[in-house]
């Protein structure tokens, strides 16, 4: 892989210039890796662009692509799970756990829907429930209320009654003692 880059590259008739470019190519390829670089900060090399015009876009090219190598190296293990550089019977193998798997998740889906539906039907009844018990705690209340006031007249006719008798007990008291004292005479 690095001697296709440098052979794109081109190669500089010069021996240090060319040495410098695969050692830059090299750096670029190590930037790239998930582990940490052998070379000190202080090390590291300073990338030179050559002359030609056709090795000068490829320079400026891959120094663009520069800052993007760590994140693409990162991304690679995932371009390879979802089917670049991976062989037809790995894409079918993942595509079927993937299948089964998002069928798996549909069917749970359907029964947490089916489950959430049935709780909010048993929840709409329970707010019915909850609302006749009102309706018919406020009804037994009133009536309530107006057997107590029924109680409370009845208790003030008895009274009323008791008291219109004792009056009338005593003036029939006064009276037969007046007879009697109006005949013993």
């Amino acid at each position: 892989m690095i001697d296709d880059l440098i052979a794109k590259l081109g190669r500089s008739r010069e021996p240090a210039r060319s040495s410098a470019r695969e050692s830059a190519v090299d750096r670029l390829i190590e930037l790239a890796a998930d582990k940490k670089p052998d070379a000190k900060p202080t090390e590291m090399l300073a990338l030179e662009e050559p002359k030609e015009s056709d090795a000068n876009a490829m320079w400026k090219a891959l120094l663009q692509l520069k800052s993007v190598l760590p994140y693409i190296s990162r991304f690679a293990p995932l371009l390879d799970l979802i089917g670049i550089g991976a062989s037809q019977a790995q894409n079918t193998g993942l595509s079927k756990e993937l299948r089964e798997s998002v069928s798996g998740m549909e069917t749970s889906q359907r029964e947490v829907r089916l489950a959430v539906q049935d709780q909010a039907l048993a929840i709409s009844r329970l707010e019915d429930q909850v609302t006749r018990l009102r309706e018919s705690s406020e009804k037994n209340n009133f009536e309530h209320a107006e057997l107590v006031e029924d109680v409370k007249s009845i208790g003030n006719l008895i009274r009323v009654v008791g008291a219109g008798l004792a009056i009338l007990l005593v003036v029939l008291i006064l009276m037969v003692g007046a007879l009697l004292a109006h005949v013993g005479r």
